[in-house]
């Protein structure tokens, strides 16, 4: 079930903060997929999941995508009276 939550925030990250009409990549597209099978015997192992992610960062430190995606957040706001 960590698995299946890991893709489904990877696939969300990916899709949703991005910039406007930037697409994932299609081996990216199909290891969150995997990821989020309903049949837990069609989900990849872990070590398999970093193996495949390092291979697409071609060079990128992970720092870097993370700091890339937070970028497109909007900013956190306290509510008023609450400093």
């Amino acid at each position: 079930s960590h698995l299946f939550s890991l893709g489904m925030t990877l696939l969300y990250a990916a899709e949703y903060n991005g910039e406007p009409g930037q697409q994932i990549c299609s081996e990216l597209r199909e290891l969150f997929g995997c990821m989020t099978s309903e049949h837990l015997d069609t989900r990849p192992d872990l070590e398999s999941i970093i193996t495949q992610c390092e291979e697409e960062l071609c060079g990128k430190s992970s720092q870097e995508i993370c700091c890339g995606i937070g970028g497109f957040v909007a900013p956190f706001t306290p509510a008023p009276g609450k400093n």
